[in-house]
């Protein structure tokens, strides 16, 4: 357990563990691999919309922070998770999954209020909840093309996972580039 009293290090590897997790995926998993998201039970690919995004959360309840520079966070508390959309584009640019608390500052608005609680599954990994830095230094290492994977440690834990679309990055980067010349 860590400090906050969330069990931590509950991960599994390897290909076998995958190949279950894929077949027993519930609605309430997040799975990333060559093959693309998975986000509760919808598939979404390696460059996600953001109208695919949102309709596979359509019953979750939302809130957006106000746009800054054609770009606009939003926030699903209940599920734990952030994402940036590029609002010329339609994309979505990275997948924030909060797994647990932040304590080395105060939350802000900007901020999941709750966690994620169900499976993430990152390429042969799969963890459910913060997990050990030794965990997220396998994890980190992962290559999955057109995808960057960020773990946000807390203490000896990670307590997120930060999910790069590397297409969307760039082309949002490159409209966003645009829009200021």
């Amino acid at each position: 357990m860590d400090g906050s009293g969330k069990q931590c290090s509950r991960a599994s590897y390897g290909p076998d563990e995958n190949r279950k997790a894929a077949k027993e995926m519930s609605s309430d998993d997040i799975s990333i691999a060559a093959s693309g998201l998975v986000l509760l039970g919808h598939s979404l690919g390696l460059a996600p919309k953001a109208s695919e995004f949102e309709e596979a959360i359509k019953n979750e309840k939302t809130r957006s922070i106000p746009p800054l520079r054609g770009r606009q966070l939003r926030i699903c508390d209940d599920k734990g998770l952030s994402w940036m959309v590029d609002l010329q584009l339609g994309t979505v640019v990275w997948l924030d999954v909060q797994l647990g608390p932040v304590e080395h500052r105060k939350a802000t608005d900007h901020d999941p209020s709750g966690y994620f609680a169900g499976r993430l599954i990152i390429d042969r990994c799969t963890v459910r909840g913060c997990f050990s830095l030794e965990t997220g230094e396998i994890i980190r290492k992962l290559s999955i093309p057109d995808v960057g994977l960020l773990v946000v440690p807390e203490g000896k834990t990670v307590r997120a996972v930060l999910i790069a679309f590397s297409v969307n990055e760039r082309d949002s980067d490159a409209a966003l580039e645009a829009r200021n010349n």
